[in-house]
């Protein structure tokens, strides 16, 4: 977004332009990575539907899920959320903590 502001558009080649990498660059190669792992497709559809829809219920996430063809119980989508969670965190060498029931009353 920053370079579109600077140049109005994409940046022109040669100029020695170096795009910035961002900490969002970073937790996007870790979805994608994850995506790419036998068993990680549907984490890292979950942590991105999390990151997409906050402060939706989880039963709008789970309709959505649905729709792509998979149909996740509560519990379930929560191991996903964590399975998720657990690589980001590995990905970018940062500790996992887990988080309390009562922080996660307060995202659903």
């Amino acid at each position: 977004m920053a370079s579109l502001m600077k140049w109005h558009g994409r940046p022109p080649d040669g100029l020695g332009y170096v795009a910035q990498r961002t900490s969002a660059d970073e937790v996007d190669e870790a979805v994608r990575a994850l995506a790419e792992q036998p068993e990680g497709r549907l984490p890292a559809i979950i942590v991105t539907l999390e990151y997409w829809l906050p402060g939706q219920p989880v039963e709008s996430k789970q309709q959505k899920l649905r729709k792509l063809g998979d149909n996740v119980g509560r519990v379930r989508y929560y191991q996903h959320l964590r399975v998720a969670r657990i690589h980001i965190a590995g990905w970018l060498r940062i500790p996992f903590s887990e988080e309390s029931p009562s922080d996660l009353k307060a995202v659903v």
